[in-house]
């Protein structure tokens, strides 16, 4: 059987967010399975608005453990691990959770050493709800229906991602700047989710990639198509003009992310 790989744009946005576009989350949808790439505030809001359940999501890849790609991660565990009939914490499945160096002890901090959560902490330990991984570089993770790949990338020690499923590939910069490694890891993949958080380097502020070196990013990635995500709030008005910089240098399809937005490969 031949699958779609579809992506849902759960959030768009920066740290700042806007009316159109808000925290960082991408939904992929593949054979089956969903497969959750960070999970900025409201995520699991949008996966329910979006019609997704909870207990669907038992893959999730975190980018970087800033505040606007990780703030649900903790209601997620917390959600998925709830019953609502009972009330009892009783997951029903393993949560894999996959991220730079540091998630263990970033999970464990949150789990373990805020006192009104330890009782659950405690719960999630015993039954082994929780599959922690930390990837570097290369292939982390391999099933039946589909590959990830890894790659770090200049943003506060964090990862690009590539998801290949039945001949088809998107990856997912996270935050980052220019950075050779996300080119290598994109080397023709069929959808590129690029962070674009700035029009060019007047606005330029921490490390994040312009419009205006986009393009040269995307065209070397040699990539099918090029999504612009992760935007600031000075980028809202200059959309047009961010993707007329982009394509100077890049001659691929260009798109320019929204809140809710569904792409399919």
């Amino acid at each position: 059987m031949v699958w779609s790989l579809k992506i849902w744009l759960l959030g768009s946005g920066s740290i700042i967010p806007t009316a159109k576009r808000s925290y960082s989350s991408v939904l992929l949808e593949l054979a089956g399975e969903k497969i959750l790439i960070d999970i900025g505030p409201a995520t699991i809001y949008k996966l329910c608005r979006s019609g997704s359940r909870l207990c669907e999501i038992n893959q999730l890849l975190l980018s970087h453990f800033h505040i606007d790609h990780v703030a649900d991660y903790l209601p997620l565990i917390h959600s998925q691990a709830f019953d609502p009939e009972t009330g009892e914490i009783t997951p029903k499945s393993t949560l894999d959770v996959y991220g730079p160096k540091g998630l263990v002890k970033f999970t464990t901090d949150l789990l373990e050493k805020v006192e009104p959560w330890n009782r659950v902490a405690d719960a999630l330990n015993r039954s082994g709800y929780l599959a922690l991984c930390e990837v570097e570089q290369g292939i982390f993770t391999r099933n039946q229906n589909w590959t990830g790949l890894a790659a770090p990338v200049h943003h506060a020690g964090g990862v690009a991602y590539r998801i290949e499923a039945d001949g088809k590939s998107v990856t997912y910069s996270g935050d980052t700047i220019p950075d050779d490694n996300l080119i290598k890891l994109a080397k023709g993949t069929d959808t590129l989710v690029h962070e674009c958080s700035f029009p060019s380097e007047e606005f330029l502020v921490g490390l994040h990639t312009t419009a205006s070196e986009l393009g040269h990013i995307a065209a070397k990635a040699e990539c099918k198509r090029l999504v612009l995500t992760h935007l600031y709030p000075v980028c809202e008005t200059r959309t047009e003009e961010m993707v007329s910089r982009v394509s100077q240098d890049y001659g691929g399809e260009i798109i320019v992310a929204e809140d809710y937005m569904e792409l399919t490969i």
